[in-house]
């Protein structure tokens, strides 16, 4: 919270004057079979972790997102590059033409990658674009 500073904005101040595409949640000492239940509907779940899930609108994931903006602007599937770290990124590199996870990412995601480069505060960007020729 403290990163966020200023940009950080309330719930209570800003309700109803938002579109909501996911959000994560520490599930600490909650119901999650209920509150699961509840929003089975309408959401799907990403478990990070033992408490941390992230939910999202039913049907979309970071792979509907490629698959749109390539159907958008007219790309191969073939010639897109997904960059992540995590397992919400699972859906992405199962789309993408290749795949890089981060040095520093989750086991999920670097098993699934067709490539890992070095972490984020090692220039794994930079890395992963200077190996695929790209810059």
């Amino acid at each position: 919270m403290n990163d966020l500073g200023d940009t950080r904005k309330s719930i209570k101040d800003n309700y109803g004057k938002w579109r909501i595409n996911k959000f994560s949640s520490d599930m600490t000492g909650c119901d999650k079979v209920a509150c699961f239940k509840e929003l089975e509907n309408d959401f799907d779940f990403i478990l990070h972790n033992d408490v941390i899930v992230e939910v999202v609108p039913k049907g979309f994931d970071k792979g509907t997102g490629i698959r749109k903006l390539c159907d958008l602007l007219k790309i191969d599937m073939a010639d897109t590059i997904a960059i992540g770290d995590s397992i919400n990124d699972l859906d992405m590199f199962s789309v993408a033409g290749l795949s890089v996870a981060m040095g520093n990412g989750a086991p999920k995601a670097k098993e699934s990658a067709d490539y890992v480069t070095t972490t984020l505060d090692d220039n794994g960007i930079y890395n992963a674009l200077s190996y695929l020729k790209l810059i």
